[in-house]
């Protein structure tokens, strides 16, 4: 009777064992509201697999998934991550750290998307586009899809005083505002969106939020898209299915048509 116990009692910590080791999906996000609820998106669309959220251990044999560029930065050169998610093009490029996700999906729109974009409601229409020293790579996917570009140095590191001098050139008949947070951040882009406005050159833009802020062409993302695609991935990961290295979601294309009459600019298309 005390064998059989012994028995039974072996057989439950070998599963609890079990369960406790066994491989899980792991997603590291920010502690914020938005990025926790991201997480949770992506979760639900993983029905049936087991997932942890911010665990406070995780084993080597779990699948990490890393949301936005923080976590990304903290567990990097600490352990394999099998998916790093919406993180911007440029931010990632300029990461310093030993072992590179194996896959990511960009928050920003693909380069091709934005192309169609621009052909369809503005064709033949001269596109600026402020480049800085370390965003080479995306103004390089850029030019491969086709979008052409005037491009104006960051004079200085100051926008502002590279913003004065697009103004005595040629102006273009539109600028891009991309994801760039060496030249874009919260304390220069509603300037730099005002000053435009205030010089007649309508913005394209890649950030959902600058829609309704000042941007006549808005290609952007969407996290309900990041989360699917991040979901499907994960899937192709542990299934052993295999995916792409490199994902730029699908985009949404919005139109600010009231802007463009202001600005004197027509839009094709609908």
């Amino acid at each position: 009777m005390l064998g059989f116990k012994l028995r039974s009692l072996i057989g439950i910590l070998l599963l609890l064992f079990a369960i406790q080791t066994h491989a899980q999906i792991v997603i590291l996000t920010a502690e914020t509201p938005s990025a926790v609820e991201f997480a949770n998106d992506v979760a639900k669309k993983l029905n049936g697999q087991q997932i942890a959220i911010n665990p406070s251990k995780y084993g080597d044999s779990d699948t990490v998934i890393t949301v936005g560029n923080t976590p990304l930065q903290n567990v990097a050169n600490k352990k394999q991550i099998a998916l790093a998610t919406y993180v911007s093009f440029d931010s990632f490029a300029k990461l310093q750290i030993d072992n590179r996700p194996q896959h990511v999906i960009y928050s920003d729109p693909s380069p091709g998307a934005l192309r169609e974009a621009i052909e369809k409601h503005f064709p033949n229409r001269s596109i600026g586009y402020i480049r800085s020293g370390g965003e080479d790579q995306y103004l390089d996917l850029l030019e491969k899809a086709g979008v052409k570009l005037t491009t104006y140095p960051l004079s200085a590191n100051d926008i502002y005083k590279t913003l004065s001098a697009i103004y005595r050139a040629d102006q273009p008949d539109l600028m891009l505002v991309s994801e760039n947070r060496d030249i874009y951040n919260q304390n220069t882009i509603l300037f730099v969106l005002e000053s435009l406005y205030r010089n007649r050159i309508p913005v394209i833009a890649t950030n959902r939020a600058l829609i309704n802020k000042g941007s006549t062409l808005t290609v952007f993302t969407t996290k309900e898209t990041i989360a699917e695609r991040t979901a499907a991935v994960v899937l192709a990961i542990v299934s052993g299915a295999g995916a792409q290295s490199e994902i730029f979601p699908e985009a949404e294309v919005q139109v600010d048509r009231n802007l463009a009459d202001k600005l004197n600019i027509a839009v094709r298309g609908k």
